[in-house]
């Protein structure tokens, strides 16, 4: 009974931890549509966006310097990176077997005998049908053995690239882990670990790296708790990747003209923060709160909606946060 109430609590505790947000519920018959509604923002949003075009992404093989050959942790990490991005919904991931000609042609080999920058340069060239290329290497893999239980820890080392631009839009390193130790054998023990590497953190520095955008379609006006918010109609759904609860940030364009070189460019600017409403959530379009007086006085339909990385902060934080709990409690209870 004792054990129970621990598991149990331990699920409210982790939820909590993970700053996890309810999704607000909109009562449809409250809405109106005032003349603030009709504005429409000065600059359009971009064809990509309205059109919905997915940045096509390429995962080339990761390398392996972790001294666990027998376990092809390289090609492990590489198939783990291309299942989490194609199914996170905003990407279209250049199939595999295309990545592994592109690989051939680079001559690319999973050794060190040629560097990143070399690499890079390869790369750049890939052509314009593909937008980004992700590649890596795992840099340590060590299991971490404990009283009834084997687990592991893994790092890697990731690059995201910028192909049309020709530069390097992140760099970093990413940790894994896997403390159940219910997995058969070390190698799959290394495949836990990579996943948790991989589904989370990596993920979340592709959302920020690669930001999926849409845009407000409509809008109309939503009076609650003594105070008047703004419910945003966008063209990004379920099948985006969008979750009730979800935040996304709002964003306006604004022409920017250098006063040196005369070129015009775009700025984004961000004006603030909307969740996603369990209403009208479909797999192409979605409802957004915005309940800041501020933020929703300053809302135009064609203003963008940027996607950001904070759901997947918050599942990972939970997630590992329980992890923890478990493996406590089944010490607590091989002890007994």
């Amino acid at each position: 009974m004792k054990r129970k109430w621990i598991i149990g609590f331990s699920l409210l505790l982790a939820l909590v931890l993970a700053g996890c947000e309810m999704a607000p519920e909109i009562q449809m018959s409250k809405l109106t549509k005032r003349k603030e509604d009709y504005q429409v923002a000065k600059f359009k949003p971009p064809a990509y966006v309205v059109k919905k075009l997915k940045p096509r992404i390429v995962v080339l093989p990761f390398a392996d310097t972790s001294g666990y050959t027998q376990c092809r942790l390289g090609p492990m990490a590489t198939e783990i990176t291309q299942n989490v991005i194609a199914s996170a919904g905003p990407y279209q991931v250049v199939e595999r077997t295309r990545a592994k000609a592109i690989a051939k042609e680079l001559g690319f080999q999973e050794t060190h005998g040629i560097s990143m920058e070399e690499l890079e340069k390869k790369y750049f060239a890939l052509g314009k049908n593909i937008n980004f290329a992700v590649l890596g290497t795992v840099t340590y893999a060590e299991p971490v053995v404990s009283p009834g239980n084997v687990g592991a820890k893994v790092k890697l080392y990731v690059r995201i690239l910028d192909l049309n631009k020709g530069s390097v839009v992140q760099s970093f390193s990413v940790e894994g882990q896997d403390i159940e130790g219910s997995a058969p054998n070390l190698c799959v023990v290394f495949q836990k670990a990579l996943e948790d590497a991989i589904k989370c953190p990596l993920l979340q520095r592709l959302r920020d790296a690669v930001p999926l955008y849409g845009y407000v379609k409509e809008m109309r006006t939503y009076f609650m708790d003594g105070k008047t918010a703004k419910v945003l109609f966008v063209n990004l759904g379920s099948q985006d990747g969008l979750k009730p609860g979800d935040k996304v940030t709002i964003v306006k364009i604004e022409r920017f003209v250098d006063p040196v070189t005369r070129k015009v460019s775009n700025r984004y600017i961000e004006v603030g923060e909307g969740t996603v409403s369990k209403t009208g959530l479909m797999p192409s379009e979605a409802i957004v709160l915005v309940d800041d007086p501020y933020v929703a006085k300053q809302v135009k339909v064609g203003y963008l909606v940027k996607v950001t990385s904070k759901a997947v902060v918050a599942e990972c934080a939970g997630k590992h946060f329980l992890q923890g709990l478990e493996a406590i409690i089944r010490q607590m209870g091989q002890s007994q």
